[in-house]
């Protein structure tokens, strides 16, 4: 997985506030700060990839992928395991399950 850190919570640009919901325990985190977990990300959701790496490039970060998985549901479950996070369109993580 690595050596990033886990960010505290900071002011800035929060990802709550966008149309996609973090995948974190966090509330309010800046893409800055998301970029310092090991993300996972749906293989077979190619566009939506796209788009989220180019939010992370509109606030000076890159998309690093540590896991690539099938199944949003998949992405749910490691997300809530701890094993990283994921940005997700609200739609296709809900219902968002506790303590997500």
């Amino acid at each position: 997985m690595g050596s990033r850190e886990h960010p505290s919570r900071e002011q800035g640009e929060r990802i709550r506030n966008q149309s996609f919901v973090s995948g974190i325990s966090l509330n309010g985190i800046s893409w800055e700060q998301l970029a310092r977990y090991p993300m996972i990300v749906n293989i077979r959701s190619p566009q939506h990839n796209k788009t989220v790496q180019a939010h992370f490039l509109k606030f000076g970060q890159t998309l690093k992928v540590d896991y690539e998985v099938r199944e949003d549901s998949t992405i749910l479950s490691m997300v809530k395991q701890g094993l990283g996070a994921a940005v997700m369109a609200r739609l296709a993580a809900e219902p968002i399950p506790e303590p997500i």
